[in-house]
């Protein structure tokens, strides 16, 4: 993915926007809009989800990458293609920061998982469960850890 960034915009990363699945439709169109815009930051280090912790205390994530644009946020998990496992909470953590995000800077969110293949995903000590499924059961949880909770219509945007 990092090769992203040093090519074309229009031929290369437009295909990936307009492959993608889910209920995506609106931040699909901006992102298309704004592609030539996108700023692309790889293996950005870890973000923390409750911000008023230093990173040390186990309180973060650390995405493949962050794509943004004037008005789409965009964090990006990738997964190898014949396996791997999601962390128990690293979906719900993952859907917190996009949704905090979002919330500062009014931009569109959307958390981009690259999997090699179709869900269910493989949840650590949970075995296999749909993405929604996934943040839903760890979402409370990971709002009672954060300092100031998300309002409900950023929950509301979940299956986006």
């Amino acid at each position: 993915m990092q090769g992203l960034d040093f090519l074309p915009r229009q031929p290369f990363l437009e295909a990936i926007v307009g492959a993608l699945k889910g209920n995506t439709a609106a931040v699909r169109t901006t992102l298309l809009a704004e592609i030539e815009q996108a700023t692309f930051t790889f293996l950005p280090g870890p973000i923390s989800f409750k911000p008023d912790l230093p990173k040390a205390h186990g309180y973060s994530v650390n995405p493949d990458g962050v794509i943004e644009t004037p008005s789409a946020h965009v964090m990006v998990e990738a997964k190898r293609i014949s396996s791997g496992s999601f962390q128990a909470e690293q979906l719900a953590r993952e859907f917190v920061i996009v949704a905090r995000e979002t919330n500062k800077t009014g931009r569109q969110p959307l958390l981009l998982l690259v999997l090699g293949h179709e869900p269910p995903v493989s949840i650590a000590g949970a075995g296999q469960q749909m993405i929604d499924e996934a943040i839903r059961s760890k979402l409370k949880a990971v709002l009672k850890k954060v300092a100031s909770p998300l309002s409900y219509e950023a929950l509301e945007r979940l299956p986006e």
